[in-house]
């Protein structure tokens, strides 16, 4: 119970000094309410010229909570998983594909326990169609990418809950394939 009310204390405090999506914005109500935890990914460098820029050189990013980040525990929104697992050893593939493109990952965003559910408890706000529920499960990277947090979120789609989010918020949502 002590080490899982240190971590929230250390999440709050990473929330608040959290760098915005935009250098220098406050802290937003929404931020507060859908930012599960900061992180500072840096992406790969810009190579010299005469060579082109990354493509996603400059861009912000956030992901669920879902998804693995060296150095932090995968939480899956449920505080009893973060206290029994250890710290990733490594960064989601998908999400050092967008690092190794020039994007830096600022933050993970609340899902719901296990990714089940609609994140209840998180009190997140609709910012596009206030008053409305912001959908399903992954509904933080939703909120997040409405809101304007970051440029762009990154979240599993379990039982389509990343598009029924997005739709619910009013953002966009591309679900890609393997194949």
């Amino acid at each position: 119970a002590e080490q899982a009310e240190e971590q929230r204390q250390q999440q709050k405090a990473l929330s608040a000094d959290a760098p915005a999506a935009s250098e220098g914005a406050p802290a937003s109500a929404v931020r507060a309410k859908c930012l599960a935890q900061a992180v500072d990914v840096p992406p790969a460098e810009n190579p010299a010229p005469p060579h082109a820029p990354l493509p996603l050189a400059g861009l912000t990013f956030w992901a669920s909570e879902n998804l693995s980040v060296e150095g932090v525990v995968t939480g899956f929104g449920s505080q009893a998983w973060a206290m029994t697992h250890e710290k990733a050893k490594e960064t989601a593939p998908a999400l050092a594909a967008l690092g190794a493109a020039g994007a830096r990952c600022t933050g993970l965003a609340v899902t719901s326990e296990l990714g089940l559910g609609t994140a209840e408890g998180h009190d997140l706000p609709n910012p596009r169609f206030p008053g409305t529920m912001p959908g399903p499960a992954v509904n933080g990277a939703a909120v997040a990418a409405a809101a304007g947090e970051a440029d762009f979120t990154v979240a599993l789609d379990t039982t389509g809950a990343a598009r029924i989010a997005a739709a619910c918020c009013g953002a966009y949502c591309a679900r890609v394939t393997t194949g």
